[in-house]
Formats: structure tokens, C-alpha cells, sequence
């Protein structure tokens, strides 16, 4: 079952869960990964699902109906929009994904946020540092 951009949610308890507001995709871009649900409200906030989860809801007109309790949606991870980024300005999004072009993420990589490292020094095999290293960080 194709997933809409903003497609409405409830859970089975008959709670208004949101809206589907992200598609997310593999990092080569081949496939979805996970949805955001917006569960919006005062102290609402974006949980992560699988796709399996909205593709294996049932649907009532144009609302999503998760299998799951509004208890158990909110015991989902919380969506950290640090941990995602826009696609890169050359991915081209399949026609069929319902979403606009805002509505696409990627996984942000460990090699995009870690800190640089500071470089290496050369050390002998006793792991010590050698004089030659020793000798160039006081000249």
C-alpha cells in the first residue's frame, strides 16, 4: 500500500496519532526505511516507524489505523531531525513515492558528523612515539 505525504494516523484505540510527515531512505537511495509520524499536540513529538507498520495498517477512507496502541506509539524512538539530512542535490526521488521533495530524508553518516581527528603521530612498534615525531613537534 503506497504511504502519502501527510497521509492522516490513528492508532487501533481510536487516538489521533498525527500525520506522516518524512519518508526515509536507505543511504544509496534505492528504498524506504522508515516513515516520521508528526504526532503534533502540546506535548507532542516525531517517533520513527517501519515501513511495515504503516504498509501493514488497515485504512479507514484517507486515515492511516496503526495496529498499535497510542501508549505503545509513543514508547516509539523519537525522530531527531540531527540524525537526518535532505538527499543530495543530485538523487532524483522515484514518481511513486507521494512525497514532495521536502518530505525526503537520508541518513546522516558517522563520517559527516564525527569531529576531525587529530592527526596521527608515528610510533615505533612499542608503541611509543618515535624521536623523529618527538623531534618535529618541538622545532
Amino acid at each position: 500500500m503506497p504511504i502519502d505525504h501527510e497521509a492522516k494516523v490513528k492508532t487501533k484505540d481510536g487516538h489521533e496519532a498525527g500525520h506522516v510527515k518524512h519518508a526515509i531512505w536507505d543511504a544509496n537511495g534505492r528504498k524506504i526505511t522508515e516513515y516520521v509520524i508528526a504526532t503534533g499536540g502540546l506535548l507532542g513529538h516525531d517517533v520513527i516507524v517501519s515501513p511495515e507498520v504503516l504498509e501493514g495498517a488497515t485504512r479507514k477512507g484517507n486515515e492511516i489505523v496503526l495496529n498499535m496502541s497510542k501508549h505503545e506509539l509513543d514508547e516509539l524512538a523519537h525522530y531527531e531531525s540531527a540524525d537526518y539530512a535532505p538527499p543530495p542535490a543530485e538523487w532524483v526521488a522515484p514518481t511513486v513515492s507521494g512525497f514532495p521533495a521536502g518530505g525526503h530524508l537520508f541518513p546522516v553518516t558517522e563520517r559527516e558528523t564525527a569531529p576531525l581527528a587529530e592527526p596521527s603521530r608515528p610510533t615505533d612498534e612499542a608503541g611509543r612515539e618515535s624521536e623523529v615525531a618527538s623531534r618535529e613537534r618541538t622545532n
